[in-house]
């Protein structure tokens, strides 16, 4: 008895007095913390965004889209960071907004390293700028650093702002100004925001509000340029997905919370049905646009046409004749001759 409880405790899947967990279980249960249903949302809310910024880039012209998808990697994060907070969607979007007009214009001014030279002038005076206010005597502090960055900032803000300025003059009055930075800016802007809102939305697990107005953007430029036009196809089957997986979700959350018995198999079902179903209504979406509805009716209608005269000549049915019907000419009953008098 004794050497059959020690191999039964060296067999359990505890190490004897670590409290540690085998290999395969442990295995088992960071694979599930690390591939749930929150971290896989999160990855398609990532490739839905990849492939908004790829569908959108590829209609671009004149336009540098190097970046695009980091602004809009950075805007979702932000967007997802506030959504976790205890923020109004007013309060999340004025921040979103301010947050994103700051960075556009230090971006499209080239500020970044004219800020820092600013914030390296600024350090060094921050000791004797403390040591003044708490002195008697007031001490001198050299500003001319900070003067000649600042300087460098106002130059290059003022010079983004004349250009704004004169694309704007120009939109108001028809006139196209072909200029590539403040186009870049504008994307740049609309990105911002659509990327913004679906980080909100993903944080909140609401598909269809995360994506749809992603979607509709996608496809109103696609449908004028007609370039990448599968990248909406693949938006759908994310959705689709996305769907799936936070429905999911939710049900088990509810069905936790109320203490509701569910089998450990749901997920492998869930997940079979949630894949199987959204692979057949995109591979549909895929297939029906390419398929005219007007052929397949004249095919068939031609074919029954041959073969039921084919059937007619080989028992040999007659046809109907048709007679050939003459044109009727009614006789003029007005004269044809008028007297000028």
């Amino acid at each position: 008895m004794g050497v059959a409880y020690l191999s039964d405790r060296e067999s359990h899947p505890r190490a004897r007095g670590t409290g540690r967990l085998a290999g395969p279980e442990m295995i088992v249960r960071v694979g599930r913390k690390i591939f749930n249903a929150d971290a896989i949302g999160v990855v398609l809310a990532v490739i839905a965004l990849q492939t908004l910024t790829f569908g959108i880039a590829s209609s671009l012209r004149n336009t540098d889209t190097r970046y695009l998808f980091l602004v809009c990697l950075v805007a979702a994060l932000v967007g997802f960071g506030l959504s976790k907070r205890k923020l109004s969607g007013i309060q999340a979007s004025a921040g979103i907004v301010a947050l994103g007009l700051l960075g556009i214009w230090i971006l499209g001014a080239s500020l970044t390293s004219p800020l820092l030279d600013l914030g390296n002038a600024i350090l060094p005076t921050i000791p004797r700028i403390i040591r003044s206010i708490y002195s008697y005597t007031p001490i001198g502090i050299d500003t001319t650093e900070i003067a000649k960055a600042w300087l460098v900032i106002t130059q290059a803000s003022s010079a983004l702002m004349v250009r704004v300025q004169v694309w704007l003059i120009g939109y108001r009055n028809n006139v196209i100004v072909d200029d590539g930075l403040v186009r870049t800016m504008i994307w740049t802007w609309i990105m911002w925001l659509f990327s913004a809102w679906i980080g909100w939305f993903t944080g909140r697990r609401n598909a269809i509000a995360s994506l749809l107005p992603s979607i509709l953007l996608l496809a109103l430029i696609t449908s004028y340029s007609e370039h990448r036009v599968e990248t909406l196809w693949l938006m759908v089957f994310i959705l689709l997905l996305l769907m799936g997986v936070w429905n999911y979700k939710n049900h088990i959350r509810q069905w936790e919370r109320r203490q509701v018995d569910y089998s450990e198999s749901i997920q492998y079902d869930s997940s079979g049905a949630v894949v199987f179903i959204t692979m057949a209504i995109c591979l549909i979406a895929f297939i029906t646009p390419s398929v005219s509805w007007r052929e397949i009716r004249d095919f068939f209608h031609e074919r029954n046409k041959v073969s039921t005269n084919e059937t007619a000549d080989i028992l040999g049915i007659q046809e109907k004749q048709i007679k050939p019907q003459s044109t009727f000419f009614q006789k003029p009953s007005m004269p044809r001759q008028h007297l000028l008098t």
